[in-house]
């Protein structure tokens, strides 16, 4: 390949017939490069005073194995952080091996491992390289174990201090560990729901036979592992069985605050004392 660095000026001068003399067509030659690794770049480096340019990776790939805090150069490349853990593993943030990251540092996550992995938000643990998920950084991000289909990933930039989150896809539904102490209203016998975070949206799925012990405006869900952004409201259809069985009914879901779900009756009506079968879907945006 043709050398693209050459200097500006082009002699027209012939050579002479000493070799050993610097000729014209040597000053019209590109230039060598030495140094570096195969794909490396050439970036400026105002730090260095005689060259002021430095060799530094396109990309780099980073393997974490699900313990301690993976660490990478701070040399503005882009870094693919790729996790093969066999357990559920939390990492708590991506440091630099010496110096700072430079803004606008991408690092891209991708789990290719069985265990399912917490981001974990603006974790204590590490001093320089937290993560911040989403807008207001309130909760930890999950990416989940890979499957034929291919494993989690996330997305961040460093900014401010901080990794910051771009891009998240959790790649499949995760399960909620709720008891009745999270409902409010009502109880469950061997709820089924789990959720499915895609950016700032949360996919939420609900199956549970409950009981209204007695006649209420609303049934309330506590204990979810993100922040909703409340006033969000959504209407889907409900299946209901027992007694009282109302198959024609349906359910607006409400968002009071930033941490309940809320479950009114479509015909504005109180719940009625009884047993019912409450499934819904929905996807509500969070955080």
């Amino acid at each position: 390949m043709a050398n693209v660095v050459k200097h500006r000026f082009v002699s027209a001068k012939t050579d002479g017939a000493d070799a050993s003399q610097v000729q014209p067509s040597h000053w019209n030659d590109g230039h060598l490069f030495t140094g570096g690794n195969a794909g490396d770049l050439l970036t400026r480096d105002p730090t260095d005073a005689t060259f002021g340019a430095k060799w530094a990776r396109a990309s780099r790939v980073t393997s974490w194995t699900g313990t301690g805090t993976p660490s990478i150069a701070a040399d503005g490349s882009a870094n693919f952080l790729v996790v093969n853990s066999s357990v559920d593993a939390a990492l708590h943030g991506v440091a630099p091996v010496s110096g700072a990251f430079v803004d606008g540092t991408r690092l891209d996550i991708l789990n290719i491992g069985t265990g399912t992995v917490v981001l974990v938000n603006t974790s204590a643990s590490v001093a320089n390289g937290k993560f911040l998920n989403h807008s207001s950084g309130q909760f930890a991000t999950q990416i989940k174990a890979a499957d034929a289909a291919g494993g989690g990933t996330a997305a961040y930039i460093w900014n401010g201090g901080y990794w910051r989150m771009v891009a998240h896809e959790q790649c499949g539904p995760l399960s909620l560990a709720f008891t009745n102490a999270n409902f409010a209203g009502f109880t469950a016998t061997t709820p089924v729901q789990d959720f499915y975070l895609h950016g700032r949206d949360a996919r939420i799925r609900f199956n549970a036979n409950t009981t209204v012990p007695a006649q209420v405006g609303s049934l309330g869900i506590t204990g979810w592992p993100f922040t909703f952004a409340p006033g969000s409201g959504h209407v889907l259809p409900m299946l209901t069985a027992g007694t009282p069985t109302h198959p024609g009914w349906g359910i607006d879901i409400v968002v009071p605050s930033a941490a309940r779900l809320d479950l009114y009756l479509s015909t504005s009506a109180p719940w009625p004392a009884g047993s019912y079968t409450v499934i819904f879907d929905v996807t509500i945006p969070i955080l």
